[in-house]
C-alpha cells in the first residue's frame, strides 16, 4: 500500500492525536486539526487561554499546551515538529522575532533562533509548507518600502534571507492571509484579500482564481487558519466576517461550495491550522459517487442512498475484471453497514432508525486493503427546526415577514403546521399562521421600539428574528441635554455604519482615562476611513425666525501611534429631516480636529437656523483617516436662542499664565463690532463680556464695540479652558475659548542628560541637571525639591521606575546583563513634583550596549542573513538621523551593479536628502592585542554617501580613524583597512561607529565582510576560531601552514566544491584563480580573496 500514513484498522477507526492526552471528543469526520489560538474576546483583555489547541469541526476545541516563547505568528509541521515564525510587537512596533520548533506531544521548545528584525522578508505573517520541495512559502514584507512580498524559504536554512518570488506592492488585494498546502495535488492554496480562493503558482507567485466562497458577508482581512483536511476532503478555514464574528467553514474547491461549520462564541481567532492526518491511499480506488437519497423532503428516519461504485483507481487507471468492491457506509464517522458491488455499478444502501438531527453520511470503497477517498453528504434527519423568519419589516402600524418554508439546517418541516409568535417591546401581542400583523404603537414622546417574530413547528422553535430599531412618537422639545446618561437615552440615537466596516459609535460609561465621565465613542478601523454617523433623537425646531445653538465636548485620545505621532481624529456636523445619512444635507460644522495632545475635552458650539418649522435630526459624522484611535463626544446641548439679534463672538483671544506658578491668567480679546448676522452696532451701544474658568466667572460691563479688553481671572492648577461670551440686551454670542496651563506643571525632561559606560562595560554613570520647563508650553516648575526616577524596560517590556531621591543629579546604573553576550539596554531619568511625572508616551529613552564585549578576532559577511556578532545598533543622534534606515539586504535589489560576493550587506539609505545616519558594530575587547585593525568591504562610486569611521572606548569620546568619499572615476566593491590608534590598545571595550551623510536619496552606504583582528597575530583571511596553524591568501593561491594531514575542503563563494583532500606538509601552497574562496583545513576556516 502506497500510504503516507497507514491506519491500524482501515478507516473504521478514528485518527490518533499526537498529543499525549486523548481528546475528550473528535471531529465527526475523524480528522485531527490543530491550531494556535491567538485571540479571543475577554472582558478583562486576558490572554491566559492563548495556546495550542485541537480544533473540532463543530467549533469546539481543547487546549494541548501553551508555548512560553509567546504568541506563534505562523507555522507548519515538518519532520514531525511544529516549525514556527514568531513576531513580537509593542504598540504595533516589531521588537523581536524568532524561528522556533516545538515537540508536538509536549509543547517543549526544541530550538529557537533570534531573527534580526532588519530581515523583513523573513517576517512572514502566514505560510504553507511543501514537503516535496522542503520549502515554506508565505507572505512577508519587502526590505524597503510598504506592502508585501511572496517568498520561498529553504527549510534547510530556515533563518537565512528567503527568496523573494513576487513583489505584491502593485497587487496588494492578492495577498493571502490564510494559506495551506494540499497533499492531494501538491499545490499551495490561499484566500486573498478579495475573499477569493486561489491556487498560488510557486514559481512566480501569481494566482489562479478557483472561486469566491459564499460566506454570506464580506470577510475581514485578518491572519487566520486554513488547512487541507484529508478526512474532510476539503479545506477547513477560520475567518472573520463583516459582522465582527469569527466562523469556521469547510471549502470544497471542486464543488465550489462553502459550508459553515461553526460560529465561535468569543470571536476566537486561530492564527494558523495544521493537521497530522495524511491518509490518502494513492493505490486505492477512486471515490464513489452519491446519486440520490430518500431522506430529502421527508421527515422519515429510515431510508436509503443510491451510490455508484468507481470505475477507475485513484491514479486514473481502469478497474479491470469482475472484481467485487466493498462500500463502507458510515454515519458521523462510524460504519453502520457495508454492501458489495462491481466497478461502475449502482448499489442501494439502507439505514434504519437514525436519530433526529444533523448527520454526515460518508461512503468509502475498498478494493482489498486499498481504500478510496470518501464521498459524503450532510443531511438533517427527521423534523427540522424552522428557519428564522426573514425580511421582518416593522412600522408604526404594521409588522410583516416572509413565510418560513424550510428548516434551519435545510431539513424537512411541515409548512402547514408553522405558526408565528409576535412580540413588540418584549410583550407578546399575537400568535398567527399568517405573515402579517397589524399593531399600532401608542402616541407620546419619541421612544425606541422593536418587534420580534419566532416560527414554531411541531414544538420546535426557530431563531427569533428581530426588527431594526423604530423611533416612534413626538419629537423632543428644546432645550435638551444628552450625556450620554444611560442605554435608554442612547436608544433614541441612530447609529449608521455607512462604510459597513463594523466599527462605529457606541457609549462608554464612567470612563477612567479623562475625568470619570461618560461619552459617545468612535473607535478606529485599521484600513477603512471613518464614515459613521451619530444622529441625535428627533428635535422639534418650531420657529424658523429663531436661532438655535448646538454645543458639545469633543476629544481625541492622546495615545502615541506606532509612527510616534498622535492620532488625528476628525468630524463634521450636519442637520437633516430624517435619521439617515442621505438626509444630512445642511452642514453646521465643517471638518474639525480636536487637539490630540490634550488630556481634556474641547467645547464646540454653533448657532444655526432652519428654513421652516419641523422635526429635525442633527448628525455628528466621524471622518477620521484609517488607523487612528478614539474620537469622543459628550455633553451634547441643543438650545433655542431668544432672538436672531445675536452678537458676534470676540476675536484676537489670547491668554497667558500668571508668573511663578500663580493660579491666574491674563486674558485679552477684541469685542465685536456687529451682530452675528452682520449688522453693525451704533457707537452708543454697550456690550458685556462674560469670562469663565473652572474656578471663577467674571463679567465686564459697558464695553464699546471693537474695544480691546485685558483682564485677569483665577485659574485651577493644570490646563484651563477659558471661555469668553459676548452679551447684548440679553442675547448671547457663540462662546470663544482658549487653553492656558496655569500653576505648577509636570516637569519636562531633565537638562544636560549624559550617560557614560564604565571601563568594564558593566555599569553606566548617568548625570543630569534639573529641568527648567514644564511639560506643557509655558508651564511653570520649580527646579528645586524634585524627586528623580531611573526608568528602565522590564522583561515584559513594561517600564520599571526606581526612585533615586530628591535633588540628586548622578547615578550609577548596573543593568542585569548576560555573562556571555551584549545587550541593548534602555533607560531614562525623569523628575516628579506635586503635579506628577511624565506619562510613559513622553519619556525619551537612552540606550547603551552593555555586557561582555567580544574577544578578537570577530568577522561577519552577513551571508546567513543574521548577525554573527550582535547587536549591530543604529543611532539617532538628533532629528537629522531619523529619516535614515540601515538594513541587511541584497544590494542588487537597488541596482544589479551593487551585487556583492556574499549576497547580503548592510545598506544605509535615506528618505530625506541632507540627513545623516549612524550604526555601530558590537563592542569588542583589545586586551592582549598589539595592533587592532578594522577591515571591511564597501561600495565606492558616484552613488556612495560619504562616511566616517570612529572608534570609542572609556574616556575617549568618538575618535575618527578613517573616512570614505565617493569616486567620480571608478566604482566597485573596495576592501578598506584602518588600524586603530594606540589609545584603543589593551582596552576592555572598544566600539566602532560608521557615520554617514546623505546629500541625496540616490546616495548609499554599503558595508560587507567586516572583521576586527590583531594585525600581529591574525590574518584578515583567517579570523574565525581555530586551534593552531593558519590559512592565508598569497599571490596566485593560498598557503596552509601548520596543519599537515588535516582534512581539506575548498569551495567557491556560491557553495560549489572545488577540492577535497588532505593538507600535504607543514606548508602546503595551492594555486587558485582570482576570486573568493571558502577554505577549511581541520578546525580552521577562512574566506580568502585572491587578486
Amino acid at each position: 500500500m502506497n500510504l503516507k500514513k497507514k491506519c491500524i484498522t482501515a478507516l473504521t477507526c478514528l485518527s490518533v492525536s499526537l498529543i499525549n492526552a486523548a481528546p475528550l471528543k473528535i471531529s465527526q469526520s475523524g480528522g485531527t486539526i490543530y491550531g494556535y489560538l491567538g485571540y479571543y474576546e475577554s472582558s478583562t483583555n486576558s490572554t491566559d487561554e492563548n495556546g495550542w489547541y485541537e480544533v473540532m469541526t463543530d467549533g469546539d476545541y481543547k487546549k494541548q499546551w501553551a508555548p512560553a516563547e509567546g504568541p506563534l505568528t505562523t507555522g507548519f509541521i515538518r519532520n514531525n515538529e511544529l516549525c514556527t515564525y514568531v513576531q513580537q510587537t509593542v504598540m504595533g512596533l516589531l521588537v523581536r522575532a524568532f524561528y522556533s520548533t516545538f515537540d508536538l506531544n509536549t509543547g517543549e521548545c526544541t530550538s529557537t533562533t533570534s531573527l534580526s528584525t532588519y530581515m523583513k522578508p523573513l517576517m512572514v505573517v502566514c505560510t504553507a509548507y511543501d514537503p516535496e520541495e522542503d520549502a515554506a512559502y508565505g507572505y512577508s514584507y519587502p526590505v524597503y518600502g510598504d506592502g508585501h512580498v511572496f517568498v520561498k524559504i529553504n527549510m534547510q536554512t530556515p533563518t537565512v534571507m528567503p527568496k523573494i518570488v513576487r513583489n505584491m506592492q502593485s497587487a496588494d488585494d492578492e495577498v493571502c492571509y490564510s494559506m495551506t498546502y494540499s497533499p492531494a495535488d501538491k499545490q499551495i492554496y490561499g484566500i486573498n484579500k478579495r475573499g477569493e480562493m486561489v491556487r498560488i503558482n510557486k514559481t512566480d507567485g501569481t494566482e489562479e482564481i478557483i472561486y469566491k466562497p459564499d460566506t454570506g458577508q464580506d470577510i475581514q482581512n485578518l491572519v487566520t487558519g486554513l488547512v487541507y483536511s484529508p478526512f474532510d476532503q476539503g479545506f477547513i478555514w477560520n475567518t472573520y466576517l463583516a459582522d465582527g464574528n469569527s466562523y469556521l467553514f469547510k471549502l470544497d474547491p471542486q464543488k465550489k461550495t462553502c459550508e459553515q461549520l461553526a460560529k465561535f462564541e468569543r470571536k476566537e481567532e486561530f492564527n494558523f491550522f495544521v493537521t497530522t492526518d495524511d491518509l490518502i491511499d494513492f493505490d486505492g480506488p477512486a471515490a464513489p459517487t452519491i446519486i440520490s437519497n430518500t431522506f430529502i423532503g421527508s421527515p422519515a428516519t429510515t431510508g436509503s442512498f443510491k451510490v455508484k461504485m468507481p470505475e477507475k483507481m485513484y491514479d486514473g487507471t481502469s478497474i479491470s475484471g469482475d472484481i467485487q468492491l466493498r462500500l463502507s457506509a458510515r454515519i458521523d464517522g462510524k460504519e453502520k453497514t457495508s454492501v458489495e458491488g462491481l466497478a461502475g455499478s449502482e448499489v442501494n444502501v439502507s439505514f434504519e432508525d437514525i436519530e433526529t438531527g444533523m448527520h454526515n453520511f460518508e461512503f468509502v470503497v475498498y478494493k482489498g486493503e486499498n481504500f478510496s477517498i470518501p464521498d459524503s453528504e450532510k443531511l438533517f434527519i427527521g423534523n427540522d427546526t424552522p428557519a428564522k423568519p426573514a425580511n421582518l419589516i416593522f412600522t408604526s402600524e404594521n409588522i410583516s415577514w416572509d413565510a418560513v418554508t424550510e428548516g434551519s439546517h435545510g431539513g424537512y418541516i411541515d409548512r402547514s403546521a408553522v405558526t408565528y409568535e409576535v412580540v413588540v417591546d418584549e410583550e407578546s401581542v399575537a400568535t398567527t399562521s399568517g405573515t402579517e400583523y397589524t399593531h399600532t404603537l401608542p402616541s407620546g414622546t419619541v421612544s425606541a421600539h422593536y418587534a420580534k417574530v419566532t416560527a414554531v413547528c411541531n414544538g420546535a422553535r426557530s431563531e427569533t428574528a428581530v426588527s431594526d430599531k423604530l423611533l416612534h412618537g413626538d419629537p423632543l422639545e428644546l432645550d435638551v441635554v444628552f450625556g450620554p446618561k444611560d442605554d435608554d437615552e442612547f436608544e433614541l440615537f441612530t447609529v449608521i455604519d455607512s462604510n459597513g466596516d463594523d466599527t462605529s459609535w457606541h457609549t462608554i460609561y464612567d470612563d477612567y482615562e479623562f475625568d470619570d465621565t461618560s461619552f459617545f465613542e468612535y473607535r478606529y478601523n485599521k484600513t477603512e476611513k471613518a464614515d459613521d454617523w451619530l444622529i441625535l433623537p428627533p428635535l422639534n425646531l418650531s420657529d424658523a425666525e429663531s436661532y438655535y445653538n448646538l454645543a458639545f465636548d469633543a476629544a481625541a485620545s492622546p495615545v502615541l501611534l506606532r509612527d510616534g505621532k498622535y492620532p488625528v481624529e476628525r468630524f463634521e456636523v450636519y442637520i437633516g429631516t430624517a435619521p439617515t445619512a442621505e438626509a444630512m444635507t445642511h452642514q453646521l460644522m465643517g471638518p474639525t480636529e480636536p487637539d490630540p495632545e490634550k488630556m481634556e475635552y474641547t467645547r464646540y458650539d454653533r448657532n444655526f437656523s432652519v428654513d421652516a418649522p419641523g422635526t429635525y435630526y442633527i448628525g455628528i459624522h466621524a471622518i477620521s483617516d484609517p488607523f487612528q484611535f478614539k474620537l469622543r463626544i459628550k455633553d451634547i446641548n441643543v438650545t433655542r436662542l431668544a432672538s436672531a439679534d445675536i452678537p458676534e463672538q470676540v476675536s484676537e483671544l489670547k491668554g497667558k499664565a500668571g508668573a511663578n506658578g500663580g493660579l491666574t491668567a491674563t486674558v485679552s480679546f477684541k469685542m465685536p463690532e456687529a451682530t452675528a448676522s452682520g449688522v453693525s452696532y451704533d457707537d452708543n451701544v454697550r456690550l458685556s463680556a462674560e469670562i469663565k474658568t473652572k474656578v471663577e466667572t467674571k463679567k465686564l460691563e459697558n464695553l464699546a464695540p471693537g474695544a480691546v479688553v485685558e483682564t485677569e481671572i483665577a485659574t485651577a492648577n493644570g490646563s484651563n479652558e477659558i471661555s469668553v461670551q459676548v452679551i447684548c440686551n440679553g442675547f448671547m454670542s457663540k462662546v470663544s475659548r482658549i487653553d492656558v496651563y496655569a500653576g505648577l506643571d509636570i516637569p519636562a525632561f531633565v537638562n544636560d542628560f549624559s550617560a557614560t559606560e564604565d571601563e568594564q562595560n558593566k555599569s553606566i554613570t548617568i548625570t543630569w541637571k534639573a529641568p527648567t520647563e514644564g511639560m506643557h508650553e509655558g508651564g511653570y516648575i520649580s527646579p528645586e525639591g524634585l524627586t528623580y526616577y531611573l526608568v528602565t524596560v522590564g522583561s515584559n517590556l513594561q517600564l520599571v521606575y526606581t526612585m533615586l531621591g530628591k535633588d540628586v543629579y548622578e547615578y550609577t546604573y548596573t543593568p542585569e546583563t548576560s555573562d556571555d553576550k551584549l545587550t541593548e539596554t534602555y533607560f531614562s531619568i525623569i523628575a516628579e513634583n506635586e503635579a506628577g511625572r511624565l506619562p510613559e508616551n513622553r519619556i525619551p529613552m537612552a540606550m547603551c550596549v552593555m555586557g561582555k564585549p567580544y574577544t578578537l578576532p570577530i568577522a561577519d559577511d552577513f551571508s546567513h542573513g543574521n548577525f554573527a556578532y550582535s547587536p549591530i545598533t543604529t543611532w539617532a543622534v538628533d532629528e537629522s538621523y531619523l529619516p535614515t534606515s540601515w538594513q541587511v539586504m541584497d544590494p542588487s535589489e537597488i541596482s544589479s551593479e551593487y551585487s556583492s560576493q556574499e549576497g547580503l550587506s548592510i545598506v544605509g539609505r535615506t528618505s530625506s536628502a541632507g540627513s545623516r545616519g549612524r550604526f555601530s558594530l558590537p563592542k569588542f575587547s583589545t586586551e592582549g592585542v598589539d595592533k587592532p585593525v578594522l577591515s571591511f568591504d564597501t561600495w565606492i562610486g558616484m552613488s556612495t554617501a560619504p562616511f566616517k569611521v570612529y572608534a570609542e572606548t572609556f574616556g575617549t569620546g568618538l575618535v575618527e580613524v578613517g573616512s570614505i568619499i565617493m569616486s567620480l572615476t571608478e566604482s566597485g566593491w573596495t576592501p578598506c583597512t584602518f588600524e586603530l590608534p594606540a589609545q584603543f590598545v589593551g582596552k576592555p571595550w572598544v566600539c566602532v561607529y560608521f557615520d554617514a551623510e546623505f546629500p541625496s536619496l540616490q546616495k548609499y552606504v554599503m558595508i560587507d565582510n567586516y572583521s576586527v583582528y590583531d594585525k600581529k597575530q591574525d590574518s584578515v583571511n583567517d579570523i574565525l576560531p581555530r586551534t593552531s596553524g593558519s590559512i592565508v591568501g598569497v599571490d596566485g593561491g593560498i598557503l596552509i601552514s601548520g596543519l599537515d594531514g588535516s582534512d581539506l575542503t575548498i569551495m567557491t563563494i556560491d557553495g560549489r566544491l572545488l577540492m577535497k583532500g588532505h593538507v600535504s606538509g607543514n606548508e602546503d601552497r595551492i594555486s587558485l584563480a582570482a576570486g573568493f574562496y571558502i577554505v577549511q583545513a581541520g578546525n580552521n576556516k577562512a574566506k580568502i580573496f585572491i587578486k
